[in-house]
């Protein structure tokens, strides 16, 4: 039920939890990227380095999924799962829980991207290390929660925006839980287990470097110590045989919250429904052209396109209940079909009284 836009064993996840199907983001190309500008041309404000894309990001890794990449035998794996090698050769971040940013990466990502807009998706120093040469991702297949669900576009604007955010909160809060259940069940010794509650500690210099200490991995890892990638595999079988019943106990209230959160924005997602009283919401950036105006709303790389004419109009939604103003505007010689408006809602143009 559950489409391509999940890994397999998320859209089993989904498929249980959900009772349906999640409606596919046709805007969201992630092969063909809809940021990039077009073949041959320049890049421009706001748009992606087609070396890059959106992979201007290292994800956070949970053992499960280390552990499905490094076992995943099929040969067009094989460039991905080296990857995720080298990754664990470093050391830097390679705890039982899974695989960390790099300290280094993160720093640069926290101060140079979270804060500016214009380096995500266009900084190659910050480029993903599954980013294979020919742009595709290495690790697609098992991919962790927020690469899962970040898209550029939606369908549906906002209201798909909402849902695959809140579906992303809810993917890395059951990684987590998962991941913490599964070094409990294969016997994490007291003083490894310690060192992963209290979190990691201040970066040396190897670690600034790319590299782990010997004797810090060796403390990380315990009992499990060179036998690193065999827990991996391990945690990965564990979590796949793992019915969705017993996931949710795993999550435990937490879990639950989530959850409820998901399937409230899915019903959105699924049902689209226009109140019968809208009113002309506070915009952000608009760009009147000729023939129609790009709108920002709920974010900068989705905005909505409208006849440049109707905007003298919009704020005839005041209040008033939505087929009245309809109706004033169709004898304005402005008229405005059902459609649209369904599209000025989803895209929080227009929101309910």
């Amino acid at each position: 039920m559950s489409d391509a836009h999940l890994p397999p064993l998320y859209a089993r996840w989904m498929d249980a939890h959900l009772g349906g199907r999640i409606p596919e983001e046709t805007r969201a190309t992630c092969s063909n990227c809809a940021m990039a500008p077009p073949a041959g041309e320049p890049m421009g404000p706001g748009q992606f380095d087609p070396n890059t894309k959106c992979c201007t990001y290292v994800p956070r890794l949970p053992n499960f999924l280390v552990g499905a990449v490094l076992a995943d035998e099929d040969p067009e794996a094989a460039a991905g799962r080296a990857t995720v090698e080298a990754r664990m050769l470093a050391g830097v971040g390679v705890t039982p829980l899974g695989l960390a940013r790099p300290p280094a990466w993160d720093l640069v990502y926290r101060h140079g991207v979270v804060r500016s807009d214009a380096a995500f998706g266009r900084v190659r120093s910050l480029r993903c290390p599954h980013f294979l040469v020919d742009g595709r991702c290495g690790i697609w297949k098992h991919r962790e929660g927020v690469c899962t669900t970040w898209f550029c576009r939606h369908d549906r604007g906002a209201v798909g925006f909402a849902f695959w955010e809140a579906l992303g909160g809810f993917l890395s809060m059951l990684e987590r839980a998962l991941s913490y259940d599964a070094v409990l069940a294969y016997g994490l010794d007291g003083a490894a287990l310690r060192r992963l509650v209290d979190g990691p500690l201040p970066p040396d210099g190897p670690a600034l470097d790319g590299h782990q200490a010997p004797e810090i991995r060796r403390r990380n890892w315990g009992v499990w110590y060179e036998r690193e990638r065999e827990l991996y595999v391990a945690t990965a079988g564990r979590v796949e045989r793992m019915r969705w019943d017993e996931v949710r106990r795993v999550a435990g209230p937490e879990g639950e919250a989530h959850g409820q959160v998901v399937l409230a924005a899915w019903e959105a997602l699924v049902w689209a429904t226009t109140p019968e009283r809208l009113r002309l919401a506070r915009l952000g950036t608009v760009e009147i052209g000729r023939e129609t105006a790009a709108i920002v709303t709920h974010r900068t790389y989705d905005p909505i396109e409208v006849p440049s004419r109707l905007l003298p109009h919009l704020a005839r939604f005041d209040g008033r209940p939505t087929e009245l103003v309809r109706e004033e505007l169709a004898r304005l010689g402005t008229p405005v079909d059902a459609g649209l408006v369904q599209r000025l809602v989803d895209w929080e143009v227009l929101v309910a009284v």
